[in-house]
């Protein structure tokens, strides 16, 4: 499976469930409206943690854990940010992202948790942080910085089907 770290997210914040849409413009003109669903925490029924394949992997290279919830449908639920566990040791922060460098021989389990939903994994480390898609940031011409990432109380939902961690 594909995946991608590196993601365009489009920061919003809300503090109540429900139904919406977001209209999206360029230039002052209307490029597209998204239906938006905005759940509460009890709406996530699984965290799957996906993995990139080690195979090949050279020593020192950066890697991620990516965690990903879905609610009882399968659909997947964005901008949730997960207390990271690593070899028994809670992180510092929060993310949906465990980056680490690749030690071959060298195990860790990861385990990414939210409320009572985890799920965990062993990996080759010498060692990482946390970090979060949620947080990343852009600039374009020159100057600013666009923050991307959904934020806020509720948690948004798209429609589309999950999918399990790659081999």
């Amino acid at each position: 499976m594909a995946w991608r770290q590196n993601r365009e997210w489009l920061t919003l914040e809300t503090t109540t469930a429900g139904t919406g849409s977001l209209q999206l413009f360029a230039d002052g003109v209307k490029v597209a409206m998204v239906p938006l669903v905005v759940v509460p925490d009890s709406a996530i029924t699984e965290v799957v943690l996906v993995t990139a394949s080690e195979s090949g992997r050279h020593e020192g290279e950066w890697l991620v854990a990516l965690a990903q919830a879905y609610d009882a449908t399968g659909t997947r639920i964005f901008g949730v940010d997960y207390p990271w566990n690593v070899d028994g040791a809670m992180q510092t922060a929060d993310g949906d992202l465990y980056r680490y460098k690749f030690k071959a021989g060298q195990t860790s389990m990861v385990r990414a948790q939210r409320g009572t939903h985890a799920d965990t994994v062993m990996i080759q480390s010498g060692g990482g942080y946390v970090d979060s898609t949620n947080r990343v940031g852009c600039t374009a011409g020159g100057g600013g910085s666009l923050v991307v990432g959904l934020v806020g109380l509720g948690l948004v939902r798209v429609q589309r089907r999950r999918r399990r961690r790659a081999g």
